[in-house]
């Protein structure tokens, strides 16, 4: 198959472009997903899972009327079916279900794998003693040793590198998906063959920016002596980021997936 190439600042230059023209079709899924992820914040189990399960399903709604605009021309369901404000359940929202479902299958199968081969290393370096039961990675961290610390380190930075590198290899079937009009998972792994460090790239300079500033927001309780101030913070900026961040990364996959189809078909 021969290889489209596509730089990373022309794939963002053209999810942005999308974002200005479009962010508003899908307003009511965003602002569903914007709230749905502050459940985060408060800690209760319940409200967390249910928060995360609002989010995802307000983000498919929300990303099937992105693609219907972005690939009405390759196929795609027609833009008729979008709703004023984004709410609509049709035959794409179904699919992109289940195609998320599927590499979260495999996201998970990864992370149960890595966690299980890190956490023998770290018992290896431990001279076989288990850690004291902990509940988060800052209190792991302070219960290891140096070499503990270490192999801890390495291998979260492995672990997100690879994550990354799985959604970058995954990143086409969506797009395929809304143009071919079937689910296509592991079909789409011939289009990003190649181009997976670039795709990384285009996922980190969209994101980047507001991770930074979720950073910032978290810092900025501390500077001022009230955490609460710094949870509201945190939440202003991840709100405002479910508004940027979606609309430009389906309008970028949606140009990469052009680029690279029309290669595949050369």
């Amino acid at each position: 198959m021969a290889q489209a190439r596509f730089s990373i600042r022309e794939a963002v230059a053209e999810g942005f472009a999308f974002w200005r023209a479009h962010w508003r079709k899908a307003v009511g899924p965003l602002a569903v997903a914007a709230l749905a992820s502050s459940f985060a914040a408060t800690g209760q189990p319940n409200l967390v899972m249910m928060g995360a399960a609002g989010e995802f399903l307000a983000l498919i709604m929300a990303h099937a009327v992105y693609y219907r605009i972005a690939l009405a021309d390759m196929g795609a369901e027609s833009a008729s079916v979008n709703r004023p404000l984004g709410f609509q359940l049709g035959a794409l929202e179904g699919r992109l279900f289940l195609v998320n479902l599927l590499i979260g299958v495999v996201f998970l199968v990864m992370m149960i794998v890595a966690m299980f081969l890190l956490l023998v290393l770290i018992l290896a370096v431990s001279d076989g003693a288990p850690p004291p039961a902990v509940q988060t990675v800052p209190e792991l961290y302070a219960v290891l040793g140096s070499q503990g610390r270490i192999v801890l380190t390495v291998g979260l930075v492995v672990m997100l590198a690879s994550m990354l590198l799985i959604w970058a290899r995954f990143s086409m079937a969506a797009p395929m998906t809304a143009a071919r009009g079937a689910v296509n998972v592991f079909s789409s792994l011939p289009l990003t063959r190649g181009s997976a460090l670039r795709l990384a790239g285009v996922w980190l300079v969209v994101r980047a920016p507001v991770f930074l500033l979720l950073v910032l927001a978290q810092q900025f309780g501390a500077l001022v002596g009230d955490p609460a101030t710094g949870v509201l913070a945190t939440l202003a900026v991840g709100v405002i980021g479910v508004f940027f961040i979606q609309p430009i990364l389906v309008g970028a996959t949606a140009h990469i997936y052009r680029r690279l189809s029309a290669a595949g078909a050369a």
